[in-house]
């Protein structure tokens, strides 16, 4: 249980640093930093190749 509760509070962490971190952000800076946070949450679970999708922005 305790390896679990250290797993959630990681990723609590992590999170928290991803949306909050760097003082003075704007409203429309914490919307795009959220928007970015859930759209590579989305191509995770949907198991995208981030190396393909790397490849695909580098080529316009």
């Amino acid at each position: 249980m305790e390896l679990f509760n250290s797993y959630v509070r990681g990723g609590i962490e992590e999170m928290y640093e991803q949306f909050i971190d760097g003082h003075g952000v704007t409203a429309d800076e914490y919307l795009d930093r959220a928007m970015d946070v859930m759209e590579t949450f989305k191509d995770e679970l949907d198991d995208v190749d981030f190396s393909d999708k790397l490849e695909s922005l580098m080529q316009g």
